[in-house]
């Protein structure tokens, strides 16, 4: 109860930077962790960006190995305290043997000389000005080793209807913005997957710096089983 407290009272103060009303599914936060299960490199390197109260990181948690490395950036201080508290508490044992910590910052900010294997970010970059995307997707780039994966998701069908309405406003910059986003998305996107046991539905993109052939499918809801409430 206390993530979803904390969550609604930081999205109500910081709305662009939160950028949702509830926290993310397990199911998109699998979704988007998905290449973690495959584990034949180790040690691993992952960054999360964005884990806000920690609904993906616990998902990218139950994948990993003795060895591997999880790096956290969150700008939002309540969000870093609060995932501080489950890594020393209800995730404790889970990442046992896993070096993991938290960087209260943005991500341009880290050491650019540190790379990853994985990048799984959460920023919505449909609320971001251009400068800021261009930032961000520069930054992705330069900190994912050549053969890495970069996943982030956005809700379905958000950019474009922004894109209709800053059409409407003559809002030059968040059009340069879903420009640039649009571009980033045909040049290096690998598989797209839409989730629809999220609120709203949303669309989980993967990347490689390597380009390899666009999959794009859709995960629909589980369906319980009967005799299931």
């Amino acid at each position: 109860m206390k993530q979803y407290l904390t969550f609604l009272k930081e999205f109500g103060a910081n709305r662009d930077s939160v950028g949702a009303v509830v926290p993310a599914t397990s199911q998109l936060g699998d979704t988007l962790s998905k290449f973690l299960a495959n584990k034949d490199k180790t040690p691993r390197s992952i960054l999360e960006v964005g884990p806000g109260t920690g609904t993906i990181t616990k998902q990218i948690i139950t994948k990993l190995n003795r060895g591997d490395e999880l790096v956290l950036v969150e700008v939002n201080h309540q969000f870093c305290q609060l995932l501080d508290e489950k890594i020393k508490g209800d995730w404790k044992s889970i990442l046992e043997g896993i070096n993991c910590q938290i960087e209260c910052c943005v991500m341009e900010d880290l050491d650019p000389s540190k790379k990853f294997d994985f990048i799984i970010s959460s920023l919505p970059l449909n609320n971001f000005s251009h400068q800021e995307v261009k930032s961000i997707l520069d930054s992705y780039q330069k900190l994912l080793n050549p053969d890495g994966k970069l996943s982030y998701y956005e809700y379905l069908y958000v950019r474009e209807i922004q894109k209709k309405l800053s059409l409407l406003r003559h809002n030059e910059d968040r059009l340069s913005t879903y420009a640039l986003l649009e571009n980033f998305i045909q040049n290096y996107q690998v598989e797209a997957e839409d989730v629809y046991a999220n609120f709203p539905p949303a669309v989980a993109r993967h990347f490689s710096f390597q380009r390899r052939p666009v999959i794009s499918k859709a995960v629909k809801p589980l369906e319980q089983k009967k005799g299931k409430p």
